[in-house]
């Protein structure tokens, strides 16, 4: 993987050198690439490169970008990333939301997990299914059987089909 994306890069300063400008496609795999080979930093200046020179980056740039951050517990870099995203005018969508919250819980601060869940209702983002299995699983993991309870009701309420996953964790939390 690091020589296939040394070579990308060397790719890459060619096609700058010769006067060829990447869409935001190749911006946002050259980004990715980044991220799979663990080299956090370098991508994290390579998205500012992109932000300062172009072409402007979507949404899944930055989702790519948070989700990196959340799975390393790196909240406030992932929230700064957030608020910045929002006021380049991108609207957050579950995944966004579900990969803050996975961060949060795995972080231990179900606080911030819940006032993630109120600004969403607040903003009209519905949960989507990866939503509420994160949420079963963070739950479950917190020890907290009410809600665990109250989210698999909620999930079929709105019309999602709860994984074999989730109905595991209903039956097998012995507290219920």
């Amino acid at each position: 993987m690091v020589k296939n994306l040394m070579e990308a890069g060397r790719i890459w300063n060619e096609m700058l050198d010769e006067g060829f400008k990447p869409d935001i496609v190749t911006n946002t795999i050259m980004l990715e690439g980044l991220l799979r080979s663990k080299k956090r930093s370098d991508a994290i200046k390579f998205f500012e490169v992109i932000k300062a020179k172009g072409p402007s980056l979507d949404v899944r740039s930055y989702i790519i970008l948070i989700r990196d951050l959340c799975k390393q517990t790196k909240m406030k870099e992932a929230v700064e990333y957030f608020y910045e995203m929002i006021d380049y005018g991108f609207h957050p969508d579950a995944a966004v939301y579900t990969c803050l919250m996975t961060g949060y819980g795995n972080d231990k601060r179900m606080d911030k997990v819940y006032e993630l869940l109120k600004e969403m209702k607040e903003k009209g983002c519905p949960l989507d299914g990866k939503t509420y299995n994160a949420l079963n699983k963070l739950m479950t993991g917190q020890r907290m059987p009410g809600d665990v309870v109250r989210i698999y009701k909620k999930m079929i309420q709105n019309g999602i089909e709860p994984l074999i996953y989730d109905h595991e964790i209903l039956l097998s939390n012995k507290k219920l």
